[in-house]
This record gives structure tokens, C-alpha cells and sequence, in this order.
């Protein structure tokens, strides 16, 4: 019955996803070319943005779905919802002047595709809340769902609070059935599992949810013999999936299934495409632009000290593989050995003069623009650490190497807050967890715009 309410209302959350769109493209036609609002100076065809819309409609349904924002789950999150939100827009919009660009038997309004974005964003993000308005007036005029918990420890006590939060489907839980824990307070317990088939004809139950810790997953097979004689649908909580995402924990391998046990937006759709693209359209944009002035700090690397222009070095990237990164040397000649194992500090006397100025200002890291290129890093993500370090910090820190289900970065969330050089690593990790945790296109842009805006010097930037 649950599984059946949240089809419905997945569904209608795709619906509205749609009508929000079209309502946008419709409302941005009659402002920009019926209103009179905004001159009209050439002759109109409205077949072709007739065909436009069903072109960019089907870019937004697939974006949508590629961000999850057909979950209800992330629905139910609005900061998340936004920020996937902006992501598809920004998206479309990209796929739409991609199309506009190579469609040359007609100039379609600027104007209007922007405006199309800002009435699609602002739609979108209203739409869930709109929906959840109906459901909860909807769900007033009926009984709340019933659910027996098999379960009593923390793992049922977190099920049972959730239960209680959610915001979709009223329920209610009437007790719980012991499985040899240690009882919670949480809920009413009503026996063990023995307890089961009496309690079921006695309560009328819509729901048997089995909320087992993960020690306790070999009790399954034994429970499922119990739950077969009732006629009560049942299901597993999976609460030790709890940081993955829920759409993509489980999958089919050569007909086996899997899980994911920890997220990792690198096997999204939506970072292998959209972000890759955007670094690659990006870097190489910057890597023609800029190119003067790499030349002119080559020259005056080379002029001012003795040794090459660019200094290499093995870091660690996506998935733990080692790549060479690139920057222009600021520290006078030294052994490999010394450059790996040492850190930079602020008075560092390996430092040439320009190398600090580089330093201060980031000028140093503009080779590593030909990193992204290869596809060894991205312009947003953790920055890329030395092998000896990895392994340190892979000892001190649980959760260290979670950074590394990411592509490195040249900026990153920890950097624009001020995590870097000599700073804690505890709080520079954290920041990058939350980075893996909450990606997405519209987060990246976030971050390069913060890069720019707290402009190239940085205290911690020696």
C-alpha cells in the first residue's frame, strides 16, 4: 500500500516537473512575443517554437530524471530540491543554445530561451511544495497508515521517528515485535516474532516494515518463513544504506544484484556528461585566453631562477589512481624526495620571489587547466594530495580516501572557505564530504563563482 500511494504521488511529481515546464515556455512566449511588452522586429513563426518546445521539453524530462528530481525523497529536502533544480535548468539551457547554435534556418529570441529559464526554475521549485500541500489535504480526510515494526532497537526507533516526520503519507506506528535486541522506548512492544500471526488478526495493519541493524541480517531467512504466513505486506528497511541515494543503491550486475554502499555522483549521468563537458568547454576556453599571459610567467620563471618552467608531481585522483599535476615552478630546485613529504609552510625559504607572488595569487595553478583537458581533474572537486600524505592522513581520518569517489579539483568547497595550506585537515575533509554528499551542477557553479568573487589572494595560499 505505501509502495502504491508513492508510485502515485512519483508520478504526479513527474507530471508537474512537465506542466511547470510548459507553463514557463507558454508564459515566456506571451511575455516576450503577444504581450507587447518587448518589441517584435522579425516575423514571427510559431511552428518552430512549437518543435522547439518538444525538443527541450524532452531535454528537461531527461535532465530531471538524470538529477533525481523525480524522487520524492529529494523533494522532501528543499535546499537539495533547489540546488538540482538549478542544475537541470542550467542544463537545458545549455542543450538549448547547443541546438539553437547549429539550427541556423532561424534566429530564435534570446530573451526568450532566458526567460524560459528563470519561469522553469522558479516553477519547479514551487511545484513539490504545491503537491505536498495537496497530498497532506487529501491525506486529512482519510485514516492514517497503520505499521507493526518488526524490530526494537536504535535502527526501529530511527524508522518509527522517521515515520512520525514524514511528509507524504500519514502513518502511524502501532508497536513493534521483539527480535532478541534490547527494547527501545521508542514505540509499543507487543512480543516477538512468535507473536506475529495472533497480533496480525487482532490489529488491522496496513504495513510490516523489518528494521533490523545490519548485525542482525542473518535473522532474514527465518523472518521471511514468519511474514509468508500473514497476509500483511512486508518489506526490509535497508537503514545501513542510509548514505547512498536511493535511486541508485541497487542494480543489476550480469543479473546479480548490487548495492552501492557509498554515493558517489561520479556514477551519475549528470557528472560524467554535463559536469565533463562544462570543464572541458571551460578549460579549453580559458586555456586559449589566457595563454599570453602563461607565456609571459614562463618566461619570467625561467628568467628569475635556474631549472625548468613547470614543476610535475604524482598526486592522487578519481578512485585512488595516480596522475601527474602541473604547475609553474615557485621553489628553487630540490630532491623529488623533499618536494613529496614536505609541507609548504608560510615562510617557506624554498620560495623564489616570484614563486610567492604566483603562489598568492593562484597564477601557479593555471597549467593544471591542461589536467582537466586530460580528464585527470576538474575545475570544482577535492583538491588532488602526494601519495605520502594520503597514506597519513588514510590512518588519522576514517573517511579519507571518500574523497577520492570524486574527480579532483582546481577549486573546491574547502578552498573557498578557507581550508587550505596549513590549515586542519579534519575540517578541509569535512568540507569535501559534504561536497560529495550534496554535488551538483548548480553547487559547482556556486563554488566557481566564490572562487572568483573572494578574488586569487588568499592568506593560506603559500
Amino acid at each position: 500500500m505505501i509502495r502504491s500511494k508513492l508510485i502515485i504521488q512519483q508520478m504526479a511529481l513527474q507530471a508537474g516537473l512537465y506542466v511547470a515546464f510548459t507553463l514557463a515556455y507558454g508564459l515566456a512566449y506571451w511575455v516576450r512575443f503577444v504581450s507587447g511588452f518587448f518589441p517584435v522586429r522579425e516575423p514571427m513563426r510559431p511552428s518552430d517554437y512549437v518543435v522547439f518546445y518538444f525538443v527541450s521539453a524532452l531535454a528537461w524530462g531527461a535532465l530531471c530524471r538524470l538529477a533525481d528530481l523525480d524522487q520524492l525523497w529529494l523533494a522532501s529536502n528543499p535546499s537539495r530540491w533547489t540546488r538540482r533544480a538549478l542544475s537541470a535548468t542550467v542544463a537545458t539551457l545549455m542543450v538549448v543554445f547547443f541546438i539553437a547554435f547549429f539550427v541556423r534556418s532561424y534566429s530564435f529570441s534570446r530573451l526568450f530561451v532566458v526567460m524560459v529559464g528563470v519561469l522553469t526554475l522558479f516553477l519547479a521549485i514551487v511545484t513539490p511544495r504545491l503537491l505536498l500541500l495537496l497530498a497532506r489535504r487529501h491525506s486529512g480526510r482519510k485514516a492514517e497508515m497503520r505499521i507493526l515494526l518488526v524490530g526494537d532497537g536504535p535502527c526501529a526507533e530511527r524508522v518509527a521517528e522517521r515515520m512520525r516526520e514524514n511528509s507524504w503519507i500519514p502513518c502511524r506506528v502501532i508497536g513493534y515485535l521483539a527480535v532478541g535486541e534490547n527494547p527501545g522506548g521508542v514505540v509499543r512492544r507487543l512480543g516477538g516474532v512468535a507473536d506475529l500471526e495472533s497480533i496480525c488478526r487482532r490489529e488491522p495493519l496496513d504495513e510490516i516494515l523489518v528494521a533490523l541493524p545490519l548485525a542482525h541480517l542473518s535473522q532474514i531467512h527465518e523472518l521471511k518463513k514468519a511474514l509468508a504466513r500473514v497476509s500483511v505486506p512486508s518489506r526490509l528497511v535497508c537503514d545501513f544504506l542510509s548514505e547512498v541515494s536511493p535511486s541508485e543503491a541497487v542494480f543489476e550486475v550480469f543479473g546479480t544484484r548490487v548495492v552501492d554502499l557509498h554515493q558517489s555522483p561520479a556514477d551519475s549521468l549528470v557528472y560524467a556528461f554535463v559536469k565533463r563537458s562544462f570543464d572541458l568547454v571551460v578549460a579549453g576556453a580559458l586555456l586559449i585566453v589566457l595563454l599570453p599571459l602563461m607565456a609571459v610567467i614562463a618566461v619570467l620563471v625561467k628568467l628569475t631562477s635556474p631549472g625548468p618552467v613547470l614543476f610535475s608531481q604524482k598526486r592522487v585522483g578519481l578512485h585512488g589512481r595516480m596522475f601527474l599535476i602541473h604547475k609553474f615552478r615557485t621553489m628553487r630546485l630540490q630532491s623529488e624526495k623533499t618536494s613529496d613529504v614536505v609541507w609548504t609552510t608560510a615562510d617557506d625559504e624554498r620560495r623564489t620571489a616570484l614563486g610567492t607572488f604566483l603562489r598568492q595569487t593562484n597564477l601557479d595553478e593555471l597549467p593544471q587547466l591542461w589536467n582537466v583537458i586530460r580528464g585527470d581533474m576538474s575545475l570544482v572537486g577535492p583538491r588532488p594530495e602526494r601519495p605520502h600524505f594520503v597514506d597519513k592522513f588514510s590512518e588519522e581520518i576514517e573517511q579519507y580516501n571518500v574523497r577520492h569517489f570524486l574527480r579532483s579539483g582546481i577549486t573546491g568547497w574547502a578552498q573557498v572557505n578557507g581550508w587550505r595550506g596549513d590549515t586542519s585537515i579534519a575540517r578541509r575533509i569535512e568540507c569535501d564530504l559534504y561536497y560529495l554528499q550534496n554535488w551538483s551542477f548548480g553547487f559547482d557553479l556556486k563554488i566557481l563563482w566564490l572562487t572568483l568573487w573572494r578574488g586569487f589572494r588568499d592568506r593560506n595560499a603559500y
